[in-house]
This record gives C-alpha cells, sequence and structure tokens, in this order.
C-alpha cells in the first residue's frame, strides 16, 4: 500500500469515527483530538489505534509483552472511588476533578460508568469542572428494577432516586449518563424478563424517564453509549499458551446492537445528545482485547483504568468542552 493510500484510509477512518461519535451536538466548543495534544497512551487518534489493533488481529499477531494493566492484576484494576463507594448503599457526594470549579459535571450510571472515571477525572480537571461520580454497580441509570437473577435489586431503585434528587440539587451544566445491558429486569408482573428484545425495551423506556426527570435541572444530558463487551475474559485468554491478539478478539453482541439502540432512541426521545463510543473499542465488526500493548478490558464488558485514560481526548472531543484557559 502506498502513502497516499494508507493517508487517505486514515482520513476515511477518522471523519468516520467523528461522524458517528456524537449526534445532536449542543452548542459549544470542543478540544480536537491531535498529535501535539494526544491521549496518554499514543499520538495516534483512538478510532486508528483500534483499527490497527484490529488489523494485528486479524493477522494473528503475537500478543505483546508488558501489557498494561499487567495480567496478573486485571480483574482487581478498578477506578478510583474516592470515598463514595455506592456498592455499600451510601448516600454521600464525593467532589472532585477541579474541585474549586464553577462548573459541574456528574456522570450516573453503574460498574460500567465507574469505569469511565479515569478518563472523565482528566477532562474535569484539564477543562475545570468539579466533578461527582454517582455509580452504583448492578445499578443501571434507567428506571427500572435490575433482576440479575436474586430477584429485584430493590436497593438499586431506592439509591437511583437518591442520585436523581442528588443531580436536581447540584444542577450541573453537565450530565453523562452511562450503563451496561441489564441481564434480567422485573417485569411489570413481577417476573424476571430476560429476553434482550424485552430488556431493551424496558431500558429505552427507563432512561427516558431518569432523563426527563432531572432534564430541567442540567445544562446538557450526554446518553454515551457502552463500552462492546468481549465474548472471553481478557485475563484467561491472554494468558493461554499459544493465544495470540486475533484468538482474543470478538465480534459485539447481539445484545451490545440492542442497548445500543435502546440508549440512542432513548436520547433522541429526550432531545439529548448521543454519544457513540462503539469505534473506540471496536472495528469492522470486531473488538480487540489489545490496543497498542493496553489491554482494553479488565473482565468480559469493563474498561481497563489504563485504556480509560487513554480515551480522554476522544471523549472530551464528543462533549464539546473546551480546554480550560489559564
Amino acid at each position: 500500500m502506498t502513502k497516499a493510500m494508507v493517508f487517505t484510509r486514515y482520513l476515511a477512518i477518522v471523519g468516520f469515527s467523528l461522524a458517528l461519535s456524537v449526534t445532536a451536538v449542543p452548542s459549544g466548543t470542543a478540544e480536537p483530538e491531535s498529535s501535539s495534544r494526544a491521549g496518554s497512551s499514543t499520538t495516534e487518534p483512538a478510532v486508528l489505534r483500534v483499527h490497527r489493533a484490529v488489523d494485528a488481529a486479524r493477522r494473528h499477531d503475537p500478543i505483546p509483552d508488558q501489557l498494561q494493566p499487567a495480567l496478573a492484576g486485571l480483574h482487581h484494576d478498578y477506578a478510583d472511588l474516592a470515598g463514595c463507594n455506592y456498592t455499600t448503599g451510601q448516600h454521600r457526594l464525593c467532589r472532585r476533578g477541579a474541585v474549586h470549579g464553577t462548573k459541574t459535571l456528574v456522570v450516573l450510571g453503574d460498574s460500567h460508568a465507574r469505569a469511565w472515571i479515569p478518563a472523565v477525572e482528566t477532562i474535569a480537571a484539564r477543562t475545570g469542572y468539579a466533578a461527582y461520580y454517582l455509580a452504583k454497580p448492578g445499578c443501571t441509570a434507567a428506571r427500572v428494577i435490575p433482576d440479575h437473577g436474586e430477584g429485584g435489586f430493590v436497593g438499586c431503585v431506592e439509591w437511583r432516586e437518591w442520585a436523581l434528587g442528588a443531580i436536581r440539587r447540584l444542577r450541573p451544566d453537565v450530565l453523562i449518563v452511562t450503563s451496561a445491558f441489564p441481564d434480567g429486569v422485573v417485569g411489570p408482573g413481577g417476573h424476571r424478563v430476560t429476553r434482550p428484545a424485552d430488556i431493551a425495551a424496558r431500558v429505552r423506556a427507563g432512561l427516558v424517564s431518569t432523563i426527563r426527570a432531572v432534564r430541567d435541572r442540567v445544562g446538557h444530558v450526554f446518553v454515551l453509549s457502552d463500552a462492546p463487551g468481549l465474548t472471553d475474559d481478557p485475563a484467561s485468554c491472554l494468558a493461554v499458551v499459544g493465544a495470540d491478539l486475533g484468538s482474543c478478539a470478538s465480534p459485539p453482541s447481539d445484545a451490545a446492537q440492542l442497548h445500543f439502540t435502546a440508549d440512542r432512541t432513548a436520547a433522541r426521545q429526550t432531545h439529548t445528545t448521543f454519544v457513540d463510543a462503539r469505534s473506540w473499542f471496536c472495528s469492522d465488526g470486531l473488538c480487540p482485547a489489545v490496543v497498542g500493548t493496553t489491554v482494553t478490558y479488565r473482565d468480559g464488558g469493563h474498561m481497563t483504568t489504563v485504556y480509560s485514560r487513554s480515551l480522554d481526548w476522544p471523549l472530551q472531543h464528543a462533549l464539546r468542552l473546551a480546554h480550560l484557559v489559564l
């Protein structure tokens, strides 16, 4: 392939990514991802890094040495909650980011929302936003009752209503809503709904309800699509003797597409901004377990802290947050 062809392909990839990333964009300016202001891992845009990783997976290239995070501690690679661990049902707020900032940013969701903290914390500090991370594991931001096989998660419902009340009191300039796709929800008759299409319909309606509950108290609402998960556990797959980048990559699941559509539809119905993050994780129908030397997920669905941090610039661009001028 000639240099001209490579450059043309590069422009097509980047342009396609930016076209997909955001719909219903609000007014404001953005800090573009560039060679002079790149993410922490490389100077290449995220979409190009993923495209290169998919090419490497299709060639079945060997797994790089010195992976980040290391496989030995991958399952314990959690984003710091700085005292606000909502797993225990806490009802408190931890001010982070630019703690003395005059603007406020809130993230609402579950453990998948928690995985975005390294990226958002960097963005908040850089743009002068105080940040609050309202992330409770297993508790989708959508107003549904999750059922993970042990009955309805009533504690989620109670905590979520507290979180929505906190958002209304905070009156944030920016609200980011993102969650995993529940493996089950409580239906109207109290039975557990597990059919993905039915879950997606309830998540869409529940997300619309969540957004409408706080919309009049928030400057801009962004619905951030969930990262498509992997079929295999990266820690196990990458450690197998004879494994390569191709054997540990996987296509996005059917449920991931249903979830994506539900979130995008909810954003359209509430006239809020939808951020399509798929091209930061997958390309040409394949999601690599390793991008460069970075492991993308700590398990089948949760992004690693290192990979999250590397997405600070593309996410900031999608949120249209201007760089702080000092």
